[in-house]
């Protein structure tokens, strides 16, 4: 039976995927620098198939990607987004829908009403500050555009946190609930993760390297209970026993926002040497990926990489260049396929 969040999801699929982790959740899902660009900001960042013997060769092309990467390597620090990156789809959709599951159960309380709110005003206030920002889309061409962009969100993203303080969905459900419910919601298949990642967690473990997951979504630990066996370094915000959504300690705020990532991953990799690869899939990712990473993307025409390509970044698919800063792939399988990982 549809619910009220499903019915906003539906309403509002023509925003922009990938703007925020929350304007996610409203939907059921060579270049030179262009003029007046700061070229030192883009330095720095800079069904299943039913043919058993295609599959077979699939599965054997994949091993001996594995097998290849076998040999030692240079050390890497390898970083994941999780909404939209581990997984298929952006997950706060789920995470609220499990929240008021609970709630119902634990209290009685039918708290839909507060949410669907919630997912509307926020909406409101995302379409307002774009309609209103001075520099329009296709007038944004360069790095720098974009990043001020995304960080004058910061307002609407903290006026809807409190927002969901204020619907209640959170409250009381501590940190063991709710690495049950991203556990479950796993195991009853409504979160896929995508193709490749427990091997190239495996492989990871193999090497030593060190593996971490930056994220704006509202729970850590129902993203800790989520990649289950897994057990990985998990920067997010939490909620308190209140329903108020903190951030990392280290941050002494929220995290929101593009920028806030970048913090993240910058506290993350301060004092561990060898190569940093971020991977990600929106806007939110966007500083963290320029640094050197991969955007994760089922075709090559998503929101963020038509962003990158706007903003004068060439983005091809992973292992099609040597020596690019960032490029794409439709999941970690042609991750480790493509040799990037070779060291």
């Amino acid at each position: 039976m549809k619910n009220g969040l499903i019915k906003w999801f539906t309403l509002f699929t023509w925003l922009n995927r990938g703007e925020s982790c929350f304007i996610r959740s409203c939907q059921a899902i060579t270049w030179p620098q262009p003029d007046g660009c700061n070229p030192q900001l883009l330095h720095h960042h800079q069904h299943h198939h039913p043919n058993c013997d295609h599959q077979h060769r699939a599965h054997n092309n994949l091993d001996s990607a594995l097998d290849s990467l076998s040999r030692p390597s240079a050390k890497m620090h390898l970083i994941f987004d999780f909404d939209g990156t581990i997984t298929q789809q952006d997950t706060i959709g789920e995470l609220a829908r499990s929240a008021i599951e609970l709630q119902r159960r634990i209290s009685g309380d039918d708290l839909q009403a507060s949410w669907d709110q919630v997912v509307q005003s926020y909406v409101d206030d995302y379409r307002s500050y774009k309609k209103s920002h001075p520099a329009q889309e296709d007038t944004r061409t360069c790095v720098d555009d974009e990043i001020h962009f995304l960080s004058g969100l910061k307002d609407v993203e903290e006026t809807s946190l409190a927002r969901v303080a204020e619907s209640r969905i959170f409250t009381g459900l501590d940190a063991e609930i709710l690495s049950q419910a991203g556990a479950d919601a796993v195991k009853e298949g409504r979160i896929k993760i995508r193709k490749g990642f427990p091997d190239i967690i495996s492989l990871a473990n193999e090497r030593g390297w060190s593996v971490s997951v930056v994220s704006v979504n509202w729970s850590r630990a129902f993203i800790r209970g989520a990649l289950r066996p897994h057990i990985l370094d998990v920067v997010a915000n939490e909620p308190a026993a209140d329903g108020s959504i903190t951030g990392p300690e280290f941050l002494k705020g929220r995290m929101t926002n593009a920028c806030e990532k970048r913090e993240a991953l910058e506290h993350l990799v301060k004092e561990k040497d060898g190569r940093v690869i971020y991977f990600g899939d929106s806007t939110t990712d966007m500083e963290c990926l320029l640094r050197g990473g991969v955007v994760i993307s089922d075709e090559d025409d998503s929101s963020l990489l038509k962003t990158l390509r706007r903003v004068g970044v060439s983005v091809p698919h992973v292992g099609e260049q040597a020596d690019v800063k960032v490029s794409w792939a439709r999941d970690f399988e042609e991750v480790l396929k493509s040799g990037l990982l070779d060291g």
